[in-house]
């Protein structure tokens, strides 16, 4: 997973980040589920590592922190 394979999954920078996310380093992508905002950030830790949450940071509706090979695999994961 990388900046570019969300960007062309539909993924936008969010120009303004999430309550309680403003801290994090990187850039963050968001997009609309089913299910409700979807926020991601590829993480400094290695290739393909990922964190990404939908609804809200503090109580999110899914998470998850991880390496991730696609887009799919990272919809299944926060659906």
């Amino acid at each position: 997973m990388n900046e570019e394979l969300l960007q062309a999954s539909g993924f936008e920078p969010c120009a303004a980040p999430p309550p309680g996310w403003g801290n994090k380093a990187g850039t963050i992508y968001t997009r609309m589920l089913p299910q409700g905002r979807a926020y991601v950030r590829c993480l400094p830790d290695g290739p393909g590592m990922v964190e990404a949450f939908v609804g809200s940071w503090k109580q999110p509706d899914a998470y998850c922190r991880g390496k991730v090979q696609n887009v799919e695999q990272l919809l299944w994961l926060l659906a």
